[in-house]
């Protein structure tokens, strides 16, 4: 019977157990399933709550940079407060987001050899305003440039100096933060030491776990949640390494870190192609053309530049728009590339494209592809604004055709730069454009104005003629044209179209085809000019022509001339050696229906001169600004006598230089004159 007993005792204690057992196993399932759904509710939650703290982070900028009304400091000091906060409660949860990642095995890293000494640079200038202003604390980078590479991930080595470094900061109001390295066997050992308060040993034991911030009366004093710590170290295990902690309270603290040395060559800290600002790509199964969508109907006339923001949250269109529209910015909005499509039109597209990755259909991607079918990154610059920051989805978005990123939440000032800078980049493409544009205009003009400059050749015995041109820009609106009518007439005219460069230029082309239309008249000085103003009445726009036209007749020995507004024929009589200038009644062409010419006939002999010019050569000024043009002219006629007929225009430069003239410096105006030496 004890036996019996005994063994249903066992009996019913083996079942207990195995029940409880069971109880156990399923509580533990659970208790997993719970923990899984609460990574997965932490994880989502953490990623929701992001878009509203951008929207607050974003507008409460807005509303400080931009105040509506005259905002008290009391005001200014709430918002300050509100930005502040949000700033915490974004990197809480983040830090919430990486310890989900981290526990549940999801967290991936990307590695790639990096240099150490650049990250490190980055992670100080970003701690920098951190330092509290009214302590004495400066921040080192002391690690060697020549150090050997690391193996790891870009976004997470820079998290776990952030943390490192914040912390020492933190808890260190005097002395410094020193960032040093050193190679250790295969791995790279980096220290981040501080002055501050020092870790007790009993603390240092349990400092790198979560939600762990030391005593009560230290977490109360300084802050924080505890997670910094954890994170870095999880980080620096996750690529292979370790963490160590050296301390002494009221000496400061070092921390120490190994990642593992490269065998590959380092990556540039910018990713961003060789010709990303020039490169145009298509997009492949995109899915939409522009040809199917239709256009918005009403054309933009604005002032300002514009901005395409394409975003499917409403908040973060309200953040960009309050941030850009007070900085004097048009702000159009679209919530996916259906509707973003309908502002791209040919005529009135935007001046830029601000772009989130994440959108519905499409993907910002493959919208960026597309938009690149159309306009090259000059015409349209493209800015993502994304939350992610791995180098791969950066490397993504610039081979889709953007030309730059922001990653999400961003600063008012920082968004403000970006846009202006690309905006700055697009001008100056712009205007690099323009300037090909106009310097091929320049070289078409160029070659009308050769064409229309006749080729002297000396067909008559009984005379020489020596022309010279020099135009204000490198093409100009002074002209001249020689008609050798017969045996015994030769014409030659002059004229001067108001303005310079190409405009003038093109309407000297026009003066010369109404010239050659009015050969007719080609003996008849008054009359060749009153044609040529009917021709060219109301066809020149807003610009004018004067001209002087003279006829040398070989057989009465005597020219006649004809002038439409023009400065003086100047005739130097060999045998008194005097110089005369004559100017006949007659008015400007292409303006007035009459310009009521009147012909002059003037008597020459063998040796005398005549010389026809334009008024920028009359009107030179010296470097007293005095005008020396005309006497100079005049003084290097007197000298020319009896010197050869090509010789004049080095007499003539050499009077402009004695009268002061600057022959260094540009001429304010066109230059232009014919001489004819008669030789009857």
């Amino acid at each position: 019977l004890p036996v019996v007993t005994m063994a249903n005792r066992f009996v019913s204690a083996f079942n207990y157990l195995d029940r409880v057992n069971a109880e156990l196993d399923r509580k533990n399932s659970a208790l997993l399933e719970l923990d899984r759904t609460k990574d997965i509710f932490l994880a989502t939650t953490s990623h929701e709550l992001r878009t509203p703290l951008h929207g607050i982070i974003g507008i409460s900028q807005a509303l400080k940079a931009y105040p509506t009304h005259n905002a008290d400091p009391e005001t200014i000091h709430q918002l300050d407060t509100i930005i502040q906060s949000a700033g915490r409660l974004t990197a809480l949860v983040d830090e919430m987001l990486d310890i989900s990642l981290i526990k549940t095995g999801r967290l991936k890293l990307e590695p790639h050899a990096l240099r150490l000494k650049p990250i490190a640079d980055q992670v100080i200038g970003i701690l920098q305003h951190t330092v509290p202003p009214e302590g004495d604390l400066r921040l080192h980078n002391k690690i060697p440039t020549q150090l050997p590479a690391i193996h790891g991930d870009l976004d997470r080595v820079q998290q776990i100096l952030i943390n490192l470094t914040g912390n020492a900061i933190k808890f260190t109001r005097q002395g410094s933060v020193t960032l040093t390295a050193g190679v250790a066997g295969d791995m790279v050992e980096v220290c981040v030491a501080d002055t501050g308060i020092g870790i007790p040993k009993h603390v240092q034991e349990k400092i790198f776990e979560n939600f762990e911030r030391g005593d009560h009366s230290i977490a109360n004093r300084y802050g924080g949640t505890g997670l910094g710590l954890s994170i870095a170290r999880d980080l620096v295990e996750k690529h292979g390494g370790a963490m160590r902690l050296e301390s002494r309270p009221g000496e400061g603290s070092l921390f120490y870190f190994t990642l593992p040395i490269s065998r590959e060559d380092p990556i540039d800290l910018i990713a961003t192609p060789p010709g990303a600002f020039e490169r145009g790509t298509s997009a492949a199964n995109a899915g939409l053309q522009f040809n199917q969508i239709p256009l918005v109907a009403q054309a933009r006339e604005r002032s300002v530049a514009a901005v395409l923001a394409v975003d499917d949250e409403p908040v973060n269109l309200q953040v960009i728009s309050s941030l850009l529209k007070p900085a004097g910015y048009q702000v159009l909005e679209a919530r996916n590339a259906q509707e973003a499509l309908a502002h791209l039109e040919p005529e009135h597209h935007p001046d830029i494209l601000l772009l989130d990755v994440m959108l519905p259909g499409m993907s910002g991607y493959e919208f960026c592809e597309l938009v690149r079918q159309r306009y090259a990154p000059h015409e349209l610059p493209i800015l993502i604004l994304t939350a992610r920051g791995r180098i791969e989805d950066l490397v993504m978005g610039f081979q889709a055709g953007a030309n730059d990123y922001l990653r999400k939440p961003f600063e008012r000032m920082e968004l403000l730069a970006r846009v202006q800078t690309l905006l700055a980049l697009k001008k100056a493409t712009d205007e690099q454009q323009k300037l090909i544009a106009l310097r091929k205009e320049l070289n078409i003009a160029k070659q009308i104005q050769q064409s229309i400059l006749p080729e002297i050749k000396q067909e008559r015995n009984y005379l020489h003629i020596q022309p010279y041109y020099h135009p204000y820009d490198d093409i100009g609106g002074d002209f001249y044209e020689i008609n050798f009518i017969n045996a015994d007439h030769t014409a030659i005219m002059i004229a001067d179209v108001a303005g310079h460069g190409v405009p003038a230029a093109l309407v000297a082309a026009m003066v010369k085809i109404a010239f050659w239309a009015a050969r007719e008249y080609a003996l008849e000085p008054q009359h060749l000019l009153e044609d040529m103003n009917e021709l060219l009445r109301n066809q020149a726009g807003n610009q004018f022509v004067t001209a002087s036209y003279v006829v040398l007749d070989y057989s009465r020995k005597m020219v006649r001339m004809a002038s439409a507004g023009h400065v003086p024929v100047i005739i130097h009589h060999s045998d008194s050696d005097t110089i005369r200038q004559y100017k006949g009644r007659g008015r400007i062409i292409g303006w007035l229906n009459e310009i009521n010419s009147e012909e002059i006939q003037v008597p020459v002999k063998n040796g005398d001169r005549l010389f026809l010019c334009t008024d920028g050569l009359l009107e030179i000024r010296n470097r007293d600004l005095n005008i020396v043009g005309e006497s100079a002219f005049l003084d290097a006629i007197h000298k020319s006598k009896g010197a050869g007929p090509t010789d004049f225009n080095s007499i003539l430069f050499k009077e402009m230089q004695a009268s002061g003239v600057d022959l260094q410096k540009p001429f304010e105006d066109d230059l232009a004159y014919v001489a004819v030496h008669i030789k009857w």
